[in-house]
């Protein structure tokens, strides 16, 4: 993160920060899944959603996509 020219404060926020989304989200998504009996489709559509962040993160060759803070920020969380 330091090629974004970013202090170490705002770094670890970052961390802080998405830590602190699973914490509130896991619970919420756990709930869902085993009242909505949607297991499966719940696996799918995170393998796909974690495709597309793993793809854009890098960011990948095949897209040519200039890496930006805002794109490792949309990824990270």
């Amino acid at each position: 993160l330091f090629q974004y020219q970013l202090s170490k404060t705002v770094i670890g926020l970052v961390f802080l920060l998405a830590g602190l989304i699973y914490t509130f989200t896991a619970p919420l998504i756990g709930y869902l899944v085993d009242h909505k009996n949607c297991t499966i489709e719940t696996m799918i559509g995170g393998s796909l959603l974690a495709s597309v962040a793993f793809t854009v993160f890098g960011p990948s060759p095949i897209l040519r996509i200039p890496k930006y803070t805002f794109i490792f920020y949309a990824h990270y969380f």
